[in-house]
């Protein structure tokens, strides 16, 4: 019997709330969350020809000159701005207002939508940010880049099992 599209979703929610929970329970030093959220924006930083190929094959958008330099203007900078800031546990009073304490926790799963024109990068930053204060995150794509979304979730995924990470803190919907 197969599932309605309701029940679909619900499993991907439930399998992403338990990565979560996994990956909260688990991954309890900001320099291991730091490894996971790198493991995002590395291994598309290092595939930006292909992926931009890919997807301007794919979506018939673009060049792919512009989708290289878009993957290396998001991947890296992502990443420098986020690597080594706190975002889990005590966070600093930036207000400095007496009394108050400022606790950093995750909020469960996050959805991103992905538009045909920038399949790549807008899952790329979305996930760095959504992962850097440990959600998950489900991934809808815009039906024309489909393939190359998918491509890239898949390459991501990959890299959080050599992390040992719950690979399903990244997951698509297929349908």
């Amino acid at each position: 019997m197969s599932m309605t599209s309701q029940e679909y979703v619900n499993e991907l929610v439930s399998k992403a709330r338990r990565a979560q929970e996994e990956f909260e329970a688990n991954f309890t030093t900001q320099r291991a969350v730091d490894e996971v959220v790198r493991a995002v924006g590395l291994p598309i930083f290092n595939r930006a020809k292909e992926l931009a190929e890919e997807a301007v094959e794919e979506t018939h958008m673009g060049t792919v000159d512009f989708k290289i330099t878009k993957i290396m203007a998001t991947c890296i900078p992502v990443w420098n701005s986020v690597r080594g800031q706190k975002s889990m546990g005590y966070i600093d009073n930036i207000r400095q207002e007496p009394g108050v304490k400022v606790i950093a926790k995750p909020i469960g799963v996050v959805g991103i939508v992905t538009p045909s024109t920038n399949p790549i990068v807008t899952i790329v930053h979305n996930a760095m940010c959504a992962i850097k204060c440990r959600n998950a995150c489900i991934v809808a794509s815009h039906p024309s880049a489909k393939i190359v979304s998918e491509k890239v979730v898949n390459i991501i995924r990959a890299e959080f099992a050599k992390l040992g990470a719950p690979e399903d803190l990244l997951q698509m919907l297929s349908q």
